[in-house]
């Protein structure tokens, strides 16, 4: 079982060194900057529990009074980091931004900013929305400043840890239902792709849209197996570490190589296992199995899998 730890400190010793430089500009920048109100290091680097190496990241978070100079200066970041290309995406709070900066080092380094009135938004939502987002919550926090006391408002008198697995709870009927129906709808369309002889989108859905209903079964029956607060991590990481032996052992099978055989065994040995996986999981759930509508679907998909030819 995978232990994580979240603390809330202010000790920089976790920082890796090729980063430094960039923390100690940054800091001082943003505690004399008026509209910067905190800044934050989350992730590896501000978890004493986490083992850094030479491929971990920096993610910094900035909470601001105005988001709107950050918008519109997609460099902003420069002065401090040296760097050699990045691009943008939006946070998961409110009007945030997120910046991915692939620094002078070849080190990554990712930098969250949102407004104060988008985090206490985010703070007033449930803890469905925290523990969805991409933010605070997901790893220990090295609070760098925190120049009105808005980290210690998020935190305290808080456990993260129940933060965290407050919405660890087993699926309802309509949720599970939901799952199911999402992998044999993309199955469908894997099928289509494959028979059409587009092995580009046939691996695409294999590997993309079929992986989240797929994992999520492997978290359901994880949990299911070690106890429902058992830690899954997020988005696949460290599954080989956390997953069934079931799931271990079967997965590799489920990933193609680049020809139509190959896609067409992937695809069979990912129906097998999640159908493996449906089996077991809906009755510890309380769900209905079989799925009567999933049924001949399933014999269908099968059906054109094992008659493919090219």
């Amino acid at each position: 079982m995978i232990s994580q730890q979240y603390l809330v400190h202010q000790d920089r010793s976790t920082v890796a060194e090729v980063f430094e430089p960039i923390v100690s500009a940054m800091t001082a920048w943003a505690q004399g900057d008026p509209n910067v109100q905190a800044a934050v290091i989350l992730g590896s680097m501000a978890n004493p529990g986490s083992t850094t190496d030479a491929f971990s990241d920096l993610d910094l978070t900035l909470v601001v009074n105005d988001l709107q100079p950050f918008i519109d200066d997609p460099t902003w970041f420069a002065l401090f980091a040296p760097y050699h290309t990045h691009y943008r995406e939006s946070a998961d709070i409110g009007a945030g931004i997120m910046d991915k900066v692939i620094l002078d080092s070849f080190r990554m380094f990712d930098l969250s900013v949102f407004s104060i009135a988008d985090l206490q938004q985010w703070m007033d939502e449930s803890t469905d929305s925290k523990q969805a987002s991409q933010g605070f919550f997901r790893s220990s926090l090295l609070v760098l400043v925190d120049k009105l006391g808005i980290v210690q408002a998020l935190t305290q008198d808080t456990d993260i840890d129940a933060i965290m697995y407050a919405c660890d709870q087993p699926p309802g009927q309509a949720e599970y239902q939901t799952v199911v129906a999402t992998f044999w709808y993309y199955m469908l369309r894997s099928i289509k792709h494959l028979h059409r002889g587009d092995w580009w989108r046939t691996a695409m859905t294999c590997n993309r849209e079929l992986r989240e209903p797929l994992l999520q079964m492997a978290i359901w029956q994880a949990k299911v197996a070690y106890g429902w607060h058992y830690d899954t991590l997020y988005e696949g990481r460290y599954i080989q570490r956390w997953a069934t032996p079931q799931v271990q052992e079967a997965l590799p099978a489920t990933y193609p190589q680049f020809d139509a055989d190959s896609l067409r065994d992937a695809l069979i040995a990912t129906v097998d296992l999640f159908t493996q996986l449906d089996e077991q999981i809906a009755p510890a759930l309380g769900c209905s199995y079989p799925d009567t509508g999933v049924e001949p679907i399933r014999a269908h998909v099968l059906s054109m899998l094992r008659n493919f030819d090219i």
